[in-house]
């Protein structure tokens, strides 16, 4: 203690050097704990890279389907393609949008009831305007029930929906 009283500034620039020390220490071990992850991760990333460009064989005996340029156009292409097909489906599944009953997402079964027997009366008497005196006279009845609407022709027997 009497050393460090006589010199009291060695004692403490070596105190100071001895902290820089543990401090670089410290320091360099957090630095090569972040670059050994580092590391590992292009290790994995390069792994991943030449598999997808060594390709993959869908078939055994097929040529391997890599990632190169002219494929990923392709790709591209066929996925436009498919786009295009799906909008299709869904259009003509959906059918004449003048024959779609509106309505809300949050309708209860009351409402839709009513919105299905007005589309069916609207869409019955926009037909029946268009039918001659001669065909009119083959409805002769409507039936009705909770599962089907339908209207009967008298003249062939058969529902017409």
């Amino acid at each position: 203690m009497d050393n460090f009283k006589k010199n009291p500034g060695f004692f403490a620039g070596i105190i100071l050097a001895a902290a820089i020390f543990l401090g670089g220490a410290i320091f360099s071990y957090l630095a090569y704990a972040a670059k050994s992850k580092a590391d590992a991760a292009l290790v994995k990333a390069s792994a991943e890279t030449s598999r997808l460009l060594k390709g993959h064989e869908l078939a055994p005996g097929s040529a391997p389907i890599s990632l190169t340029a002219d494929n990923v156009k392709k790709s591209v292409e066929d996925l436009a393609e498919l786009t295009g097909h799906i909008s299709a489906l869904r259009t003509s599944i959906a059918g004449n949008p003048d024959l779609a009953i509106r309505g809300k997402s949050t309708s209860n079964a009351a409402d839709l009831s009513s919105l299905l027997r007005q589309s069916v009366d609207d869409w019955r008497g926009g037909h029946m305007n268009q039918l001659d005196s001669r065909n009119r006279s083959n409805f002769v009845a409507i039936h009705k029930d909770d599962t089907d609407i339908s209207i009967w022709s008298g003249h062939c027997g058969h529902a017409v929906s």
